[in-house]
């Protein structure tokens, strides 16, 4: 993956998800003339889940950091966040599909006697 893509897919979309690695986000004119100026710069001092960002526009510069990405084990995402994230991705293979019994089988799977209803539940039907 491109640091400076996803700095800059998530600047012009506000998002950043798996829709911003897809061919049209990686084409979008918008994407590709903000990712040319997107630059890195390892720092040893944080942590492989850790980030520093600074942006600098019209003279100002913004500064933004996060000690641990979001979904790393040390800022893990709630279950609520969980359920949206499948809900997302399961609305780009059919918008119309009710994702809920998959999701609670996922919940119910410590007490399942069965875990077949949930593997054809995570199939894709259509």
């Amino acid at each position: 993956m491109s640091v400076q893509h996803a700095v800059a897919a998530a600047l012009v979309t506000g998002k950043a998800g798996v829709d911003q690695f897809t061919d049209a986000c990686v084409n979008d004119p918008a994407v590709q003339a903000l990712r040319r100026k997107v630059m890195v710069e390892a720092d040893p001092a944080f942590s492989t889940v850790a980030v520093a960002v600074d942006i600098t526009a019209s003279g100002k510069t913004y500064s933004l950091s996060q000690a641990a990405a979001r979904g790393s084990d040390q800022n893990p995402m709630s279950d609520k966040d969980l359920e949206d994230k499948l809900r997302t991705s399961a609305t780009g293979w059919d918008p119309h599909h009710d994702i809920a019994p998959l999701i609670d089988a996922v919940w119910a799977l410590e007490t399942s006697a069965d875990v077949s209803k949930l593997a054809s539940l995570a199939v894709p039907c259509g």
